[in-house]
């Protein structure tokens, strides 16, 4: 019997799941040194900074959510601010973030009756772009 396929299959195996195992690790790294960075930015105070012939910036997000427990409250808090689009049949946590990023783009604060049954997350992340210059 010819084992030549069986084995060069098992080989090509063994380097995917080492690779996978490497990419798992660089991704640790990768997470670790974000969160560094993102040390570094909020201890200098700055939103960007060109480095190597990028722009690295940071990027504000903010999502909301609703605990299962909690969703015929915010569903009624929706309807009572006039916002029973934001969840015809239920609570859209897409459609219902859009609107939490709306108001904070407006700087515009929550409205209480959602604020009380909802929970918003803010993160910060980097991004980058080539450098114009």
């Amino acid at each position: 019997m010819d084992t030549d396929p069986i084995r060069d299959w098992l080989h090509a195996k063994s380097e995917v799941s080492r690779m996978e195992t490497e990419l798992a690790e660089a991704k640790r790294e990768v997470e670790e040194l974000h969160r560094k960075a993102l040390d570094v930015f909020e201890r200098e105070g700055v939103a960007s900074v060109r480095l190597d012939g990028r722009t690295i910036s940071l990027r504000r997000e903010l999502h909301a959510s609703v605990r299962a427990d909690d969703r015929p409250l915010v569903i009624d808090a929706l309807d009572r601010i006039g916002l029973s689009d934001l969840a015809p049949r239920g609570v859209n946590a897409r459609t219902l973030s859009a609107h939490v990023r709306e108001r904070a783009r407006m700087n515009e604060e929550l409205e209480p009756e959602l604020a009380e049954v909802i929970t918003v997350t803010e993160l910060f992340k980097l991004s980058s772009v080539a450098s114009t210059r």
